[in-house]
């Protein structure tokens, strides 16, 4: 999946300031070698950003920061009778990527009243705006110590209809160790690993959840 683009994300104390513009504008009159050969610009670029607060280059959200990291997300397809498994990735800086067999996915994290993860994904491989919101109860811990999160999720369904679903995510520690999105069918080879693998994983997502546990276990 590609990157976010951070463009949302610059600053306007850095995008509208006069000098960078004027410092842009020089750079597209001057050669790449005249660019590198010049230090004019590195210390008028130095001297604005000196001037610039430690909150405007700010890049991780601390209010995430002990969540980052890599997610397995499953969900169940009750009309397929398939079990989805995404990889989802929290940033420091608080935006997510979802990986699914078929697309990407793009968002932001929250965390909230010392107990709340929310996720709010919009983009679909940078084009395509949809609505998905997903909310789990992660109290205080921090990734290491969580062996599950329990997730509601709202969407919409194929005829556009709102539909809530019950999600677990599982967080990917080993970083030496390869997850890849996969689309596993009920009662398969694969299905059977995974069932040995986490044993409470497809009872809980069978059942119709109106509300996930307050808890970081199976």
């Amino acid at each position: 999946m590609p990157d976010i683009s951070k463009k949302n994300r610059e600053s306007p104390k850095i995008r509208n300031n006069p000098k960078i513009k004027l410092l842009k504008k020089n750079a597209r009159q001057r050669s790449l070698l005249e660019n590198l050969e010049s230090d004019n610009t590195y210390q008028d670029l130095e001297e604005i950003m000196a001037g610039i607060s430690e909150d405007t280059l700010l890049t991780e959200d601390k209010s995430v920061y002990h969540l980052k990291g890599k997610y397995e997300r499953y969900w169940l397809d009750r009309t397929k009778n398939i079990l989805h498994k995404d990889i989802l990735i929290i940033q420091p800086n608080g935006n997510v990527v979802i990986r699914s067999p078929r697309n990407i996915y793009h968002g932001e994290a929250y965390y909230f009243l010392n107990s709340q993860l929310q996720l709010d994904i919009y983009l679909q491989n940078d084009e395509l705006r949809i609505g998905l919101t997903l909310l789990g109860y992660v109290g205080r811990h921090d990734i290491k110590d969580i062996r599950c999160i329990h997730v509601l999720s709202l969407s919409s369904d194929p005829d556009l209809n709102p539909v809530v679903n019950y999600e677990i995510l599982v967080p990917a520690l080993q970083l030496d160790v390869i997850t890849l999105p996969q689309l596993i069918e009920v009662d398969s080879l694969e299905f059977m690993k995974l069932t040995h693998r986490y044993p409470e994983l497809y009872p809980g997502l069978q059942r119709r959840h109106t509300s996930a546990p307050a808890r970081v276990d199976w």
